[in-house]
């Protein structure tokens, strides 16, 4: 024995090897890295966290003089790693910003309110005494005065085109078929002339004799204006 020692001092310390010892991993140890798995990133964050924590709480116990086993030691740290997530899904939560939802407007059918004859001015005695004297519906006549002017009363209004008046006639065309009203000289501006003329111009285009779509026509060029008259008129009461 002091042969052996004497011949360890004789050596000189670089030649002297250290041998260190690795204690090997325990059972329970293996089998929780195997459970934990590395599924997601999230999952590996967890597991290198967790082994962070067994090693710490590991090195504090044993240099504490704690007898406590490894699956312990796994218990505690997955506690804590358990405790920190639910606070980091805490925070995440309550800094989260709730944006509005829009959701897509609901479609509705808009069925525009048309204005009866007798809300703008009163013509319906006018309208119905055309129609005894010329064969030509009152609703006609109130629903192409609705489309040309609102109804307006007496008026000089002119579009661009040259028509004149509350039914919007050109002057040439009213000459051509001229009435009045009250037995004077006609008036393209006068409103009861204008609705008199009118119902006589439509009258002479075959209006009179049931042939309404052809006299709008005659009236205004257009298959869309004979379409939005007939559509005005059948919501005054026009059954044809």
């Amino acid at each position: 024995m002091n042969r052996c020692l004497d011949t360890v001092r004789q050596k000189p310390k670089s030649q002297i090897s250290i041998v260190t010892y690795h204690k090997p991993e325990s059972l329970e140890l293996i089998q929780a890295k195997k459970a934990l798995g590395l599924s997601s990133v999230m999952g590996l964050i967890v597991i290198v966290g967790l082994f962070y924590f067994v090693l710490s709480n590991s090195n504090n116990l044993h240099a504490q003089g704690s007898p406590t086993k490894n699956g312990d030691i796994i218990a505690a740290s997955v506690s804590k790693m358990q405790t920190t997530q639910q606070t980091y899904q805490n925070i995440t939560t309550e800094s989260q910003i709730t944006l509005p939802v829009i959701k897509p407007a609901q479609l509705q059918t808009v069925v525009p309110k048309v204005v009866t004859a007798t809300e703008h001015g009163g013509f319906d005695s006018v309208y119905a005494s055309a129609e005894a004297k010329y064969g030509v519906s009152r609703y006609i006549l109130a629903a192409i005065h609705y489309v040309e002017t609102g109804q307006s009363g007496s008026t000089s209004e002119t579009n661009p085109s040259g028509a004149t008046g509350p039914m919007q006639m050109m002057p040439r065309t009213f000459a051509a078929y001229a009435q009045s009203a009250s037995g004077s000289t006609p008036d393209i501006t006068n409103v009861d002339d204008s609705i008199y003329t009118a119902a006589n111009y439509l009258a002479a285009n075959g209006a009179a004799s049931g042939n309404v779509a052809n006299a709008l026509f005659r009236y205004d060029h257009h298959e869309s204006y004979v379409n939005k008259v007939l559509s005005i008129a059948r919501s005054f009461g026009y059954t044809g």
